[in-house]
């Protein structure tokens, strides 16, 4: 029998329940009408909201009816409607630092529930709720079940945890402790094949957040109470809280009077809010503190002034940690010598003592991501699909990968082969590639790597010019080069970047056996990875030391690097009279490695290549069939052909980015290539073909819309995105 959309009607003052179209009862009262902020999203994996609504308790409770009624095509709850039960911040993606305020209402997500004894607790606290089955629930959906609580305000994000936990105990329930953060999304729906979801409405009052308990106390059983008594509010815990807000206002207010108005700085705001951001985070302030005095000092509305690029700069110090944060030379620069003092004694440290000293954490209901150097994974979520560039030799993003060898094993040929190809397309000895732009960043080989690079090209019979393959010469890796490093990749594209050799790029101090300085560059340039979705691959020297070990021991500084890298490709001398056959095999692995090969080398007459020959490679089983010749470019090898499959996935990539993107707001690169439906090589492409046609624009590892791209009409899009004669959709 399938269960019934009814409702339990508690007693109402204002009037007696009717029902409605949704088949639910209800109390016409002014309740009906309190508005309940909402951010729906079109399942899980949307990054940003499909609407931003803000409806009647009635109309919001009539579309949970409705939406359980309905049977869906969706198999898995995550691709049904969610609701996030709070306001976003215009154009923002899904994330506690973007939650505006939390709605009116408070949602429980219970996977083990006692259906009659909810029931009697909520008729006898006398409040509004709606209670629906779990879409992914058994047959009737009444084991597990979401509730809404009707509360008589919205509230800070910063608390939603300890209101969801406080109601919890109110109602005498166990809710799941992964929904406390602000961000959470609840599914509601009917999955294919599946019964209605059961529904019922409860008519009361509105729950007051001034009654809640201060902690969640969970009840051993459930049982009716006879009255609905007000538990007593902690007055401690209020005034302690009080306390903290006037101390942190006064505070904020004394930094905005020792940096001055904002519009004194000119074009250096952004700048200023990056410096306070680091000393801000090096105090022990939290990153949403941090966001509401950027937003207090930026005046909003003027021109040149982007407050949410004010909060990006200043909340980026959150991705390091505290000791690898600074500023306040930064701050002197821009403000004046001596600023920096000023804000740090006079407010900064008073404050902390003070907070130390009440006890008092305002913020410690917000997910650990926003407060500290932890970032708290959605195990709701599916983890993320590792994306191999080149599945034959395991590598994907994600850590560092490397590839190792002694001298004159031949691996910046073949970094420069794997780069040339990945770039071009075309496989690499035999194997797959997924075709992005790379990036190579030559150390040590300066012209010789530009020869080996074009003697390539010439043995793939490809057009040096045509490979999107960028090559660059530094110096010491720095904070001066990640910045240029991680510019360079999104400037290009680059869905790849080399770095040759690893152990050159050092600076001295840490260019030395088992250095712990080896793994701190390592973990940085993979955090320049991740904020851009590139896959970084060094090339690192094995030691003389290492008299043969396997595996990760040979690397200088392997004690150290270890950790930080994801696969390790090994290149040796099966023999030490033959320089021409390499040793190719696997030493980490992302997944399952690969089986060991080795690879032939070898001089090719070309016309086309620098010093007349041509530099080939090809498994030792394939040497026999190596031409005679190398092939001229676009002769009987040509460059790869244009693909108008390919085309259509960059073009359909970069319309939906474009189309997505709103106007003013600079998003990470993840984003992105979420907006470009989930071909990530399409997407690669696209956003470095839209940057280069001005439509977009990158700084401090975010795209935005440019100026040219936010009034683009659709002639000027396709064609900064490759339109190709002939080719329509």
């Amino acid at each position: 029998m399938a269960p019934q959309i009814d409702e339990a009607a508690s007693p109402a003052k204002e009037a007696a329940p009717s029902t409605n179209a949704d088949g639910c009862s209800v109390a016409r009262s002014s309740l009906d009408e309190q508005p309940i902020a909402l951010s729906v999203f079109a399942g899980a994996r949307s990054p940003m909201p499909a609407a931003r609504d803000a409806l009647p308790w009635s109309a919001f409770c009539g579309e949970i009816a409705a939406l359980c009624r309905e049977e869906t095509t969706a198999t898995d709850k995550r691709d049904l409607v969610a609701f996030g039960p709070y306001r976003l911040r215009d154009g923002a993606t899904r994330s506690a630092a973007n939650v505006e305020r939390m709605a009116s209402v408070a949602a429980l997500d219970l996977d083990s529930v006692d259906l009659d004894a909810l029931r009697a607790r909520l008729a006898g606290l006398g409040v509004s709720a709606i209670v629906h089955g779990s879409p992914s629930d058994d047959e009737h959906g009444t084991r597990k079940a979401r509730v809404y609580v009707l509360l008589d305000s919205e509230h800070d994000p910063a608390y939603a945890g300890r209101v969801r936990d406080a109601v919890a105990a109110l109602l005498g329930v166990q809710h799941d402790p992964a929904t406390r953060n602000a961000d959470r999304i609840f599914f509601c729906g009917r999955l294919a094949g599946t019964p209605p979801r059961f529904v019922e409405r409860f008519n009361g009052r509105a729950l007051e957040l001034a009654e809640l308990p201060p902690t969640p106390t969970p009840a051993s059983t459930m049982t009716a109470p006879t009255h609905a008594a007000a538990p007593t509010p902690d007055v401690a815990a209020t005034a302690a809280r009080e306390q903290d807000t006037r101390a942190r206002t006064a505070a904020a207010a004394a930094i905005r009077t020792a940096i001055g108005p904002a519009h004194e700085h000119d074009g250096r705001k952004h700048a200023l809010c990056g410096a306070l951001g680091g000393m801000l985070r090096r105090a022990g302030w939290s990153r949403a503190d941090c966001a509401a005095l950027v937003r207090a000092w930026l005046p909003a509305g003027e021109p040149g002034v982007n407050v949410e690029k004010g909060v990006r700069w200043a909340c980026a110090a959150w991705d390091k940690l505290p000791e690898e944060c600074s500023g306040r030379a930064a701050l002197d620069a821009v403000v004046g010598s001596g600023v920096g003092a000023i804000v740090e004694q006079a407010t900064l440290l008073a404050w902390r003592a003070h907070r130390d000293n009440v006890g008092a954490q305002p913020h410690d209901d917000a997910p650990a991501y926003d407060d500290g150097p932890l970032r708290i994974i959605d195990r709701t979520q599916p983890p993320p699909e590792l994306q191999h560039v080149v599945a034959g030799l395991d590598l994907a993003p994600g850590k560092v990968s490397v590839i190792q060898g002694y001298a004159y094993t031949a691996k910046t040929p073949f970094a420069l082969l794997l780069a040339v190809c990945i770039a071009a397309g075309v496989p690499f000895l035999g194997l797959d590639v997924v075709q992005c732009p790379t990036l190579y960043i030559d150390f040590e080989g300066g012209i010789l790597t530009q020869e080996r690079e074009a003697r390539i090209c010439a043995g793939l019979g490809l057009e040096r010019a045509a490979v999107p393959l960028t090559l660059a010469q530094a110096d010491l890796l720095s904070e001066p080069f990640l910045d240029a490093f991680e510019r360079q990749i999104a400037n290009t594209g680059a869905g790849v970047a080399f770095i040759d050799t690893y152990s050159s790029a050092l600076p001295p101090e840490v260019n030395s056996f088992n250095d712990a300085g080896f793994r701190v560059w390592a973990t940085r340039l993979a955090r320049v990875g991740e904020r851009t979705g590139a896959m970084i691959v060094l090339l690192v020297h094995e030691n003389k030391a290492s008299n043969g070990r396997d595996g990760l021991r040979g690397i200088s500084g392997h004690g150290s690097l270890a950790g930080a890298v994801q696969t390790a490709i090994a290149l040796s001398r099966p023999s030490p009279d033959d320089a021409t056959l390499i040793g190719v095999s696997c030493t980490r692995a992302a997944r399952k490695g690969f089986a060991p090969f080795n690879v032939r080398w070898s001089d090719t007459p070309c016309a086309h290549a620098p010093t007349g020959a041509a530099l080939v490679a090809t498994r030792e089983a394939d040497a026999q069939a190596a031409p005679a010749t190398a092939p001229a470019p676009n002769a009987s090898a040509p460059a790869p052909r244009p693909n108008v499959g390919r085309a259509v996935a960059v073009r359909t990539a970069g319309e939906s980015i474009i189309g997505a993107m709103p106007p003013g707001v600079y998003l990470p690169r993840r984003e992105l290539l979420a907006l470009g439906g989930g071909n990530r090589a399409a997407s690669l492409d696209a956003i470095s073909r839209l940057l280069r046609a001005g439509l977009l624009e990158y700084r401090a590892g975010e795209y935005a819309l440019a100026p040219a791209g936010a009034g683009a009409d659709a002639r000027t899009i396709a064609e900064a995105l490759g339109g190709v004669a002939g080719f329509t959709r």
